[in-house]
């Protein structure tokens, strides 16, 4: 979707080696609805929405079994970034090998009812492979009533001026693999800050 506005809704996507739906403003601004969509082994990134202007609202959306790129790299089931911004409403991501989802460089989500399950990370390229969500670059998420099971490298990174407000959070299984160097729940780095109200981590 470029440079124009729509929806996809009942639909299930599949592809095999490549970007399952990938969203850019375009200098004109996009607006994208999904509802009822299952986005199924795509590679690289199983959502991505980029540049300011571009707008995304998922609801009733699963997201699972993304995988590297054939040439290596990514593996992210969602990634916000370079000043977009979403919603999410009742949303799964799972299996996604490098991680769950991304908010990254100016772009700012509001996600309810979000459960991510179980991201590997094996063999990834990345500093922090598996972790559920990772917020950094002057990035904003807004997180409520939602759930991370069985990340491998920790539930929720915030790093490089972002900023997490969480609400009725659970983070459960971090680092159950033992792959990974450090598996924390929540980590605040480099100038981000977190406010957590209601948090439950096991």
């Amino acid at each position: 979707f470029l440079g124009s506005s729509g929806g996809l809704r009942n639909v299930t996507v599949r592809v095999g080696g490549a970007m399952g739906i990938y969203v850019d403003s375009v200098g004109a601004g996009t607006t994208l609805r999904l509802e009822d969509v299952v986005i199924d082994g795509a590679a690289g990134y199983g959502l991505y929405a980029t540049a300011v202007g571009t707008v995304v609202e998922v609801e009733n959306v699963l997201v699972r079994n993304v995988g590297r790129f054939p040439s290596g790299g990514a593996g992210i089931g969602a990634q916000i970034t370079d000043g977009a911004t979403a919603t999410f409403h009742r949303v799964a991501l799972e299996h996604n090998v490098e991680g769950q989802l991304v908010v990254a460089f100016g772009s700012s989500a509001t996600i309810d009812f979000l459960a991510t399950r179980d991201s590997s990370g094996v063999g990834g390229a990345s500093p922090r492979p598996g972790v559920g969500i990772a917020v950094q670059t002057d990035a904003q998420l807004t997180l409520s009533a939602s759930a991370l099971d069985g990340n491998e490298s920790g539930g929720i990174l915030i790093a490089l001026d972002s900023q997490l407000v969480a609400t009725d959070v659970a983070i459960r299984d971090s680092g159950a693999l033992g792959t990974a160097p450090s598996s924390p729940a929540l980590e605040v780095r480099v100038g981000s800050t977190a406010t957590v109200v209601g948090a439950l981590v096991e």
